[in-house]
């Protein structure tokens, strides 16, 4: 999962990135505004794309998803196993001895 995020996030910026350095290196030069626009909506399209790749990468992420967006109930009832384990917490203390 994460190759996948992190060639997502290089897919979506790497035009971004591109065109402002072009943009640094070749000051004075005339370009269209469109040129510019389109790359920047394209890097901040990667919001939209993570959550997706969450979704259908992992399994509790989907689960919680799901519970979110129906409202406490996974309609696909796959959520039993991401969710029941349940986890003991030990707690210690530091101090002297008595």
């Amino acid at each position: 999962m994460v190759v996948v995020m992190v060639l997502g996030f290089l897919v979506c910026w790497f035009p971004y990135t591109s065109f402002s350095l072009w943009v640094i290196f070749n000051r004075g030069q005339a370009f269209d505004m469109r040129m510019g626009s389109i790359p920047a909506c394209f890097a901040k399209s990667s919001t939209v794309y993570n959550p997706i790749i969450y979704v259908f990468m992992n399994k509790q992420f989907r689960s919680c998803m799901m519970k979110l967006i129906f409202c406490g109930k996974n309609p696909f009832g796959d959520d039993e196993d991401a969710s029941t384990s349940s986890q003991v917490t030990q707690v210690s203390s530091v101090g002297p001895e008595k």
